[in-house]
């Protein structure tokens, strides 16, 4: 049975969740740069895993092919 990647399963963005909670409009660039770096060598890494690696985190090989191919800028 496949199940979808959870967004529990990424690490946490503190970063932006702190603008977020403060109710700023928008976090600072770098903030917003560093996000996007942690979420495409995040997807980079998924891709590198193998069968059995994804079966320990409970995902099927559909499963991190997908969110591996999503651009950087998709949450």
């Amino acid at each position: 049975m496949p199940t979808r990647l959870s967004p529990d399963l990424a690490w946490p963005a503190p970063a932006l969740g702190r603008y977020a909670a403060k109710g700023r409009q928008r976090a600072p660039l770098r903030v917003v740069v560093a996000e996007a770096w942690r979420r495409w060598r995040t997807r980079q890494m998924l891709g590198e895993l193998d069968a059995r690696m994804l079966k320990d985190i409970g995902a099927s090989p559909a499963d991190a092919r997908e969110e591996a191919g999503k651009p950087f800028w998709r949450v």
